[in-house]
């Protein structure tokens, strides 16, 4: 039984944000995050927690880094991983979680 790869999906346009998706900040490594919102969070406060993260924890954590850096935010712990490894940041308080993954560079 023959595979075929699927198609790509076109990418969506600025006003058809991808389901879960809050859009994107700028990680303290230079990277872009896509920020993706868990249940009972707001967009913009997943955005605000994200890139409030991000500032308070620039200077600390490279480009080329393989070590995670954490802080709390607003009562957020909050995890950003190697960027050297294309990681991610998770941040949590209580049963709410918020997700910002690395935008692959084309």
């Amino acid at each position: 039984m023959p595979t075929a790869a699927p198609n790509p999906a076109p990418k969506p346009k600025p006003a058809e944000p991808v389901q879960g998706s809050c859009g994107t900040v700028t990680a303290a490594s230079g990277l872009t995050l896509q920020v993706l919102n868990g249940p009972g969070v707001s967009c913009a406060d997943a955005t605000g927690i994200v890139d409030s993260f991000h500032k308070r924890i620039a200077g600390r954590q490279s480009a080329g880094s393989d070590e995670p850096v954490s802080e709390t935010v607003d009562g957020w712990l909050c995890v950003s991983g190697a960027p050297a490894a294309q990681g991610g940041t998770s941040c949590g308080k209580g049963e709410q979680n918020v997700f910002a993954a690395v935008v692959p560079v084309e």
